[in-house]
């Protein structure tokens, strides 16, 4: 089934669609499958049961808390865990390309970021990395496999790196704000994360800051909340909180030493972007905040460098002269509690509703199928209808 979009009234047209941000369930035998238990022990990440009977990770021998995994868990134990059942429900939703990230270790990976042992640490991304790329990009090229690194230290990040794409992975998943995920690991803004950036850069990957990976900078969730009432509440305070890790990026000046370094901020929405780059914009251009000079503001490097996330906004009214079309691409979530899914054609119809043909086609397909290399995917991922 292709998106289908009437940009003329009559007119219909069919569309290609790359969803950017998407997740795996990693299976509870992920890691106790591939790491050797005589050497690790307890320590492996593993499923395993409270006292009081409740399912959760723990991970170096500390229970982990992740809220969203029991939302999990019926995609998990689903047809939807499978490679094979998730591509005949992109086929049904008119999705062509499948973008993938963690769950289990985390949307940014801060999960398995907390492991302070190095050599843990590397294990343990280690048999992520091989798992995405075994069980679902070998499945299909229409997975789009993103790796997990060491957050410290730098060089068996980049080393890791290399290692992951030239097994076949596309980008990298790394946490924003890796000082809030364990109190060892650098800044985005330390001289040593230049030699991962470089790296990056010199592989033609991108590295996507994911949201919600920082409980740190979101705002509680009232503990009376009912279960739905937490998930809508969850579904806007992670791209919200957005704004702050964005603002650190571009105002620290991370990004604009790297010109051929490209940032994805997943699953952060879009209709608050506009308004940050225009704040910080102003902020750097007055003289009253003693902040360093910039070469170039901002916006300029989020236009040159930046990709936001969309998947239900009404494109026509969020994209800006800030926020230009080449900057943005399209996801289904899934399948967390805002996914698209089972009405993403429908969905997507919707919010590109009167845009014009080119800006569809460019959002829809291709602007990922430039950042992530996909034009070997075209023939293999066509639909029938599809363009």
């Amino acid at each position: 089934m292709p998106i289908t979009i009437e940009d003329v009234p009559g007119r219909p047209v069919s569309y290609r669609m790359a969803s950017v941000d998407d997740h795996v369930g990693e299976p509870a035998t992920l890691w106790t499958d591939r790491l050797p238990a005589d050497r690790w022990g307890d320590r492996v990440p593993a499923v395993r049961r409270d006292p009081d009977g409740t399912r959760r990770w723990f991970v170096d021998g500390e229970p982990v808390p992740l809220p969203v995994q029991e939302r999990w868990q019926e995609a998990v134990d689903g047809e939807l865990a499978s490679p094979a059942g998730r591509l005949h429900a992109m086929d049904q939703q008119g999705v062509d390309v499948s973008v993938l990230y963690p769950t289990a270790a985390g949307p940014a990976g801060q999960v398995l970021g907390r492991v302070t042992d190095p050599e843990l640490e590397l294990a343990c991304v280690r048999a992520y990395n091989d798992w995405l790329v075994e069980e679902w990009a070998a499945a299909s090229p229409r997975f789009v496999p993103l790796c997990l690194v060491p957050l410290h230290p730098v060089e068996a990040a980049v080393t890791e790196l290399e290692r992951a794409v030239g097994m076949g992975h596309r980008g990298l998943v790394y946490p924003a704000l890796p000082s809030l995920v364990r109190a060892d690991a650098p800044e985005l803004t330390a001289q040593g994360h230049a030699k991962l950036w470089q790296a990056c850069a010199a592989l033609d990957v991108p590295v996507s800051f994911h949201s919600g990976a920082a409980a740190e900078i979101m705002a509680p969730v009232p503990g009376a909340a009912s279960p739905g009432y937490a998930a809508a509440l969850e579904a806007i305070n992670e791209p919200v909180s957005s704004a702050l890790f964005v603002a650190h990026l571009l105002l620290s000046q991370v990004l604009a030493p790297h010109p051929g370094l490209k940032a994805v901020f997943g699953e952060n929405s879009l209709g608050w972007m506009g308004f940050a780059l225009e704040t910080m914009d102003y902020l750097v251009s007055v003289d009253r905040l003693n902040i360093d000079t910039y070469p170039v503001m901002p916006s300029e490097v989020f236009a040159r460098q930046c990709f936001c996330v969309g998947s239900y906004e009404h494109l026509a009214e969020v994209t800006t002269d800030a926020v230009p079309l080449r900057s943005v691409l399209w996801s289904t979530s899934h399948p967390g509690p805002g996914s698209t899914w089972p009405d993403t054609p429908v969905t997507v119809a919707n919010a590109l509703a009167r845009v014009a043909e080119p800006a569809c086609r460019q959002v829809l397909w291709e602007n990922a199928a430039q950042l992530y290399r996909l034009a070997e995917v075209v023939a293999v991922a066509a639909p029938a209808g599809g363009v």
